[in-house]
């Protein structure tokens, strides 16, 4: 990758906040990214994108006059494809997946299917839903305890439990639909737990 002029970016507006539960996240790796990129040399502009309406959100980042967008929001709007949508349809380049990869990326259950399907090892779980019967005796039966219950589509961890005592699992589940409409129950995997930035020009 060849190094960059920061003067040939134009202006970088920083899209950070959003009205996830990751927001206060997002809006701390935003002031980090806008330290770094103005440390670059970058003429840069914080963006807190706290609206829900599609509309609102591309004006105010039509209004802002930004040349390209680097995407630090975190959770529903930020990563399930929308903000993706919303840059296209502006011709505004960003940083990041586009939209069909961020949406298939943010569900975990869809993701996990993928990557079975193309070879890669997964832990094995159950997709619950709560218009469906629940059969939980039945899913820890099948994979034993300890087992790992998380919400389908949050990031940083939130709602994720580790279960390792039958006592724990309907807290667990109650914790992770407060988050989401889907949650996953998957077998626990002990190990070191790596995460790899994958950087693409």
């Amino acid at each position: 990758m060849q190094p960059t002029n920061p003067k040939q970016l134009g202006r970088v507006g920083v899209l950070m906040g959003g009205y996830s539960s990751e927001r206060e996240i997002s809006l701390k790796s935003g002031a980090g990214i806008v330290k770094a990129l103005q440390e670059a040399g970058c003429d840069v502009l914080a963006l807190d994108i706290a609206a829900k309406n599609d509309g609102l959100i591309r004006t105010q980042i039509r209004d802002a006059k930004i040349d390209v967008a680097f995407n630090i929001l975190h959770g529903a709007l930020g990563e399930d494809g929308r903000i993706q949508t919303i840059l296209e349809d502006l011709k505004i380049p960003y940083v990041g997946s586009g939209p069909e990869a961020s949406r298939l990326a943010i569900n975990k259950a869809s993701t996990q299917k993928v990557l079975a399907a193309n070879g890669v090892k997964v832990p094995f779980f159950f997709l619950l839903m709560p218009d469906k019967t629940n059969d939980l005796k039945t899913i820890i039966q099948r994979l034993g305890f300890p087992v790992v219950v998380k919400p389908a589509c949050q990031g940083s961890s939130i709602g994720v439990s580790l279960v390792r005592k039958p006592e724990e699992l309907t807290p667990a589940v109650e914790l992770a639909f407060s988050y989401d409409e889907d949650i996953l129950i998957e077998e626990y995997i002990f190990g070191r737990e790596m995460t790899v930035g994958i950087l693409h020009q």
